[in-house]
């Protein structure tokens, strides 16, 4: 979901029409749902319950933490004219979690299978 969303991302820094942008806009929605369920699924079958609400608690506080963040940097003068950069910036943050979430998958197949 997270590739699907960065190559939607750099989709966007190279085309301009209308009609693609809310074409790409639907895949991109689509991966996010997508990445929101596998998320809460995951955090069902291997967060105990006891600690579910405080792991949420610092998911939520990263999650506003990158907002505001992206949206300080994004809102910059270089990108407000140039808006295919932002597009950029977020497609290449997308392919670092990509590449981090690849890395740690042998580690989340094994728990799984344990679990």
């Amino acid at each position: 979901m997270t590739c699907i969303t960065a190559t939607c991302l750099f989709t966007l820094v190279f085309y301009r029409g209308e009609t693609f942008f809310y074409l790409i806009m639907l895949f991109f929605g689509l991966a996010n749902s997508g990445s929101r369920i596998m998320r809460v699924t995951y955090m069902f079958t291997h967060v105990p319950n006891q600690v579910l609400g405080r792991v949420q608690s610092i998911f939520q506080i990263i999650n506003v933490l990158l907002r505001m963040s992206f949206i300080a940097i994004c809102s910059s003068v270089l990108f407000v004219e140039n808006i295919h950069y932002s597009f950029g910036l977020l497609g290449i943050c997308c392919l670092i979690a990509a590449s981090i979430l690849i890395y740690y998958y042998k580690d989340f197949v094994t728990l799984s299978a344990k679990h």
